[in-house]
């Protein structure tokens, strides 16, 4: 089984699974190269299709762009991580965005299968793909963290942490904010991991001498001394479908607060206690920090009830997924026989 991906996209090691490196051109202002990228893939699965005569698999993650080019017999799958109107605003250059939003209608539609990892974009699709009729299935979530709640502060002084993309949908600056009005009644420690050199609006608080206490990591791949730091984990986003790294944190037993927007209520059961309204202020997140503070072993608690759900891998769930979808096809249950499956648990 051959699969078509960019050089970057890390598949691992699966008998009977060979990876089709499709390398990839270096970012520009308006997203020509992804375009690019999205046109050799599609190529690439055509080709390898013709010459082999074997199962190929065109596998995408941005928007299905190959999917709009001429039709092969690989066969499509599209793995949603997030809705496409905000990947657009908050994460692509504008005209990529645009034009990622004008199609991903005619995507989803050509795409043999669409695999979400929250129900909130599952159901904003529902009467489209209701139309289309392909098959349909949902990841849980992408964490790879096992579950081992500690229960108990690590540090003297209050930690608080984010890790993530920096971006404008991050709304991190945010937290910083809240964090600035914590600080004034308890003694607090911010840490922010992420690519902050990116974003101009870190600068003002490097400052030692006015922020001791706000310290920014650069990536590096490991993240664990990130998770044995903090005691509380914020996710201010805008919108977020998962966080990966908020479900790492819970699943180490790290109260999070969250706020209410996307998938972010899905990920926590709508428990009141983890989540906190933007609207509201930064003000109000304050104060929902330092109720933490106060309270943590009740917010340890909270989190320790989820802790158990989260021990997916993105990368097995994956590829269970495809392994299914290709035994099917070898079976003979493709086309409408498999695109009823509406919404199907993942068969390993």
């Amino acid at each position: 089984m051959h699969l078509v991906v960019p050089l970057s996209f890390d598949v691992g090691t699966h008998k009977n699974l060979k990876k089709v490196s499709i390398r990839e051109g270096q970012d520009d202002s308006l997203g020509i190269n992804k375009t690019i990228l999205a046109i050799k893939s599609a190529l690439m699965a055509r080709r390898l299709e013709k010459e082999l005569g074997g199962p190929v698999i065109s596998f995408d993650t941005r928007n299905g762009l190959s999917f709009l080019f001429p039709r092969t017999g690989a066969l499509r799958h599209l793995f949603i991580r997030g809705e496409t109107k905000y990947q657009a605003k908050y994460n692509e250059p504008y005209l990529y965005g645009l034009f990622i939003r004008i199609t991903d209608g005619l995507v989803k539609l050509r795409a043999d299968s669409v695999v979400y990892n929250n129900l909130f974009s599952m159901r904003r699709d529902s009467s489209l793909l209701a139309r289309s009729m392909p098959f349909i299935t949902r990841i849980s979530n992408d964490s790879n963290a096992l579950a081992q709640c500690r229960f108990k502060r690590n540090n003297q002084d209050f930690t608080m942490g984010y890790c993530g993309q920096l971006s404008q949908r991050k709304n991190v600056e945010f937290l910083v904010q809240a964090f600035l009005l914590v600080r004034e009644q308890f003694p607090a420690t911010l840490i922010i991991k992420g690519n902050w050199e990116e974003h101009g609006w870190t600068k003002k608080y490097l400052d030692k001498n006015s922020y001791p206490d706000i310290a920014f990591s650069s990536w590096d791949g490991n993240v664990d001394d990130f998770y044995r730091e903090i005691d509380l984990f914020v996710l201010p986003s805008l919108f977020d479908d998962f966080s990966n790294a908020a479900v790492d944190a819970i699943t180490q037993g790290i109260p999070v607060l969250l706020s209410n927007t996307g998938g972010s209520p899905e990920m926590v059961e709508n428990n009141g206690k983890l989540l906190f309204d933007l609207n509201d202020g930064q003000a109000s997140l304050a104060e929902r920090i330092e109720y933490a503070m106060i309270n943590y072993q009740e917010m340890c608690r909270e989190v320790g009830g989820l802790a158990a759900k989260y021990t997916f891998s993105w990368e097995e769930e994956v590829f269970a997924y495809l392994r299914f979808v290709h035994n099917a096809k070898e079976s003979g249950l493709t086309g409408d026989k498999c695109k009823k499956g509406n919404d199907q648990p993942l068969i390993r």
